[in-house]
C-alpha cells in the first residue's frame, strides 16, 4: 500500500470511528443533574410560563419537545446538516418537505421511487397544482433536460429534484453529487431519500444535496417497533420552511417513539455491517442458483465496489428475481 492510499485508509478509519462514537455518545445529556447518560422522555404536552409575556423555548408539544429535540439534533449531527426534524412516519416527513412548494412549481422525480412516495406526489400533490415529471435519474442528460424545462413551450425550470440514494425496490444507484450539480445549475433543490443507505454508508448533504429524508421506521430505528420519519436540511432558510410545515401540519413524532429511534440509532453501525455481510452471502448464493433469473445487488463483483465508491456510497443491498416473480 503506497503512502497516499495508506493515508486515505487511515483517515477513513478515523472518520468511521468518530461516526460510530457519535451514534452512541454524540450528544451530551445536559438537562438534568443526575448524571444520566441517556436523555429522559418528556411526555408533557404543555409547559409552564414563568410570566405572562414570557417566550419560553417550549410552549406546546407540537411546536417543540425536549425528547424530540434530542433526536432531531442527533440526526442533524449524523447527516452533517443544519437542522433535523422528526415526524410520525416517513410519508409524513415527505409530506412536510413537499409542502414547502406552491401551485405551479415543477418537481422532477426519479422514475423508480418508493410506491408510497410516487402515490403522494402523483395522487395528492398534483391535486394542489404541483407539476410532477418522472425521469431516469441515472441518465444525467435526460435529467438535465427535464430540470431545465422548455420555456418556449411553457415548461418552466424545475424547483426541485426528488430521488432516492438506492431506489426502492430495484436498487439502482443514484449519483447524489452529479444529480445535485444538475439541480443547482438551474436553481432547483436536491431532495434525497436516504432510507436504504443511512448516514452510515453515505451523507448526501456532503455531496451537495439540500434535503435528506429518512423513513426511520427501517434501518435507523431498526427493530420493527416504531413508525418514524426524519428530515435534515442544509441551511437556515430551508430549516425555517420545513419547521413551518412540521408545526402547521402537525405530523410530529411522539416522545416515546423519539426515544425508540434514538435507542435504535446507537446500534446502527453493528446492524448495517451484519446486514450487508448477510446480504452479500445470500446474493452470492442466489447468483448461481438455477431457479434465480437475476440478482439485483449493487455490491456484487463487477457491478459493485468501485462504482459505488465513485458515487460516494459504500456497501450494498440485494433484490432477487425468481423465474416468474420478484422477492426482496
Amino acid at each position: 500500500m503506497n503512502g497516499t492510499r495508506q493515508g486515505n485508509h487511515t483517515e477513513g478509519v478515523r472518520t468511521m470511528t468518530r461516526f460510530n462514537t457519535q451514534l452512541v455518545h454524540g450528544l451530551p445529556v445536559n438537562d438534568n443533574n443526575t448524571g444520566a447518560v441517556n436523555p429522559p422522555i418528556y411526555n408533557s404536552t404543555t409547559y409552564a410560563f414563568e410570566k405572562v409575556d414570557a417566550m419560553p423555548r417550549y410552549d406546546y408539544a407540537r411546536s417543540g419537545n425536549p425528547t424530540r429535540d434530542f433526536l432531531e439534533q442527533q440526526i442533524a449531527q449524523l447527516e452533517q446538516g443544519t437542522r433535523g426534524f422528526a415526524f410520525a412516519s416517513g410519508l409524513a416527513a415527505i409530506h412536510a418537505v413537499l409542502s414547502i412548494f406552491k401551485p405551479g412549481d415543477r418537481i422532477v422525480v426519479g422514475d423508480n421511487i418508493y410506491g408510497g412516495s410516487y402515490s403522494q406526489l402523483n395522487e395528492f400533490f398534483t391535486r394542489w397544482g404541483i407539476l410532477v415529471e418522472a425521469v431516469d435519474t441515472q441518465d444525467i442528460a435526460a435529467l438535465e433536460a427535464a430540470v431545465k424545462g422548455d420555456r418556449a413551450n411553457g415548461i418552466v425550470p424545475a424547483q426541485a429534484v426528488y430521488f432516492e440514494t438506492l431506489t426502492n425496490p430495484l436498487l439502482k444507484v443514484n449519483d447524489v453529487r452529479a444529480i445535485s450539480t444538475v439541480a443547482h445549475r438551474f436553481g432547483a433543490l436536491s431532495i434525497v431519500d436516504n432510507t436504504f443507505v443511512t448516514p452510515y454508508l453515505q451523507k448526501p448533504l456532503a455531496l451537495g444535496a439540500d434535503v435528506v429524508i429518512h423513513s426511520a421506521t427501517k434501518y435507523l430505528a431498526g427493530h420493527s417497533d416504531v413508525n418514524a420519519g426524519l428530515v435534515v436540511v442544509s441551511g437556515e432558510d430551508l430549516a425555517s420552511r420545513v419547521y413551518f410545515a412540521q408545526n402547521r401540519l402537525g405530523g410530529v413524532l411522539a416522545p416515546a417513539e423519539c426515544d425508540a429511534v434514538r435507542r435504535g440509532i446507537q446500534t446502527l453501525a453493528l446492524r448495517m455491517d451484519r446486514q450487508q455481510e448477510n446480504a452479500n452471502a445470500i446474493a452470492r448464493y442466489l447468483l448461481v442458483h438455477p431457479l434465480v433469473k437475476a440478482v439485483h445487488y449493487p455490491g456484487l463483483p463487477g457491478a459493485g465496489d468501485q462504482r459505488l465508491a465513485a458515487k460516494g456510497l459504500k456497501g450494498g443491498r440485494w433484490r432477487v428475481e425468481l423465474r416468474g416473480r420478484a422477492w426482496r
